[in-house]
C-alpha cells in the first residue's frame, strides 16, 4: 500500500516536472521512508532518475547512476522504460545528452517497435544531436504508429482500417502535417497533426547545470 501511495503522488508530481518536490516525496517523506523495502525497485529507481535529471539541486553524475540501475534491472517494464527516457529527454542539458538518448531509445525502440512514445523519444535524440532529417522521419514514424493507437481510433473512426477518408474540395487528399518547431532551445521540440493530435510538450528550458 505504501508504494503505492508513493507511486501515486510521484506520478502527479512527475507530471507537472516537479524535480525537486519529486525528489523530496521519493527520499525523505514519510511515504519514502514506509515504502523503504522498495526503493531498489527499477520504477523508483526511474522516477528518482527522472527528478535528479531535472534538478539544478542534483549532479548529472548523480542521475545517470540511478538511470544506469533502473535501466539495467532484469525486470525493467515498459514503465520504467518509458520514465527513464522522459527523464533524458527533458533533462537540464549535459555534455552527451543527446548521444545517451539516442542510444537508450534506440534499445527502446528495438525492443517496442509498435510504441510511438519510444519512437518520439529516438526523433528527440536525433533533434538534440542535430541530426534533423533522421529527427522528422523518426517523427513520421511515431505520428504513423500513434495513428494506429485504440484510443485514436476510438476517438477518431474514420482512421480505422476499411473507413473511407473523403478528400477535401478540389481534389486534395486528407493527409498528416508535420510541423517541426525549434525556438533555439536545445530541446523543445514539438510535433503536431494535421487534426491537432499534440504529441508532447516541454517544461520551461533552463541553462546547463
Amino acid at each position: 500500500m505504501a508504494l503505492t501511495l508513493l507511486l501515486y503522488h510521484a506520478g502527479k508530481l512527475r507530471a507537472n516536472f516537479a524535480f525537486d518536490d519529486l525528489n523530496t516525496v521519493l527520499t525523505t517523506s514519510a511515504l519514502a521512508t514506509a515504502a523503504s523495502p522498495h526503493r531498489d525497485e527499477p520504477v523508483v529507481l526511474a522516477l528518482r532518475s527522472f527528478a535528479a535529471f531535472g534538478s539544478r539541486a542534483l549532479t548529472t553524475e548523480h542521475a545517470r547512476g540511478l538511470l544506469d540501475r533502473a535501466w539495467t534491472a532484469p525486470h525493467r517494464s515498459r514503465h520504467v522504460v518509458d520514465v527513464c527516457l522522459n527523464g533524458l529527454a527533458f533533462s537540464v542539458p549535459f555534455d552527451g545528452q543527446g548521444e545517451l538518448l539516442r542510444r537508450l531509445a534506440q534499445e527502446a525502440v528495438e525492443t517496442h517497435p509498435d510504441d510511438h512514445m519510444f519512437r518520439f523519444r529516438l526523433a528527440t535524440a536525433h533533434h538534440l544531436c542535430a541530426d534533423h532529417d533522421e529527427a522528422l522521419s523518426h517523427i513520421d514514424a511515431a505520428l504513423a504508429l500513434l495513428a494506429r493507437h485504440p484510443l485514436i481510433l476510438r476517438g477518431y473512426p474514420r482512421l480505422q482500417p476499411g473507413r473511407e477518408t473523403h478528400p477535401r474540395p478540389g481534389g486534395a487528399q486528407r493527409r498528416s502535417a508535420l510541423r517541426l518547431r525549434c525556438d533555439g532551445q536545445t530541446g523543445r521540440f514539438w510535433p503536431s497533426m494535421y487534426c491537432r493530435m499534440t504529441v508532447s510538450g516541454a517544461p520551461p528550458h533552463e541553462p546547463a547545470k
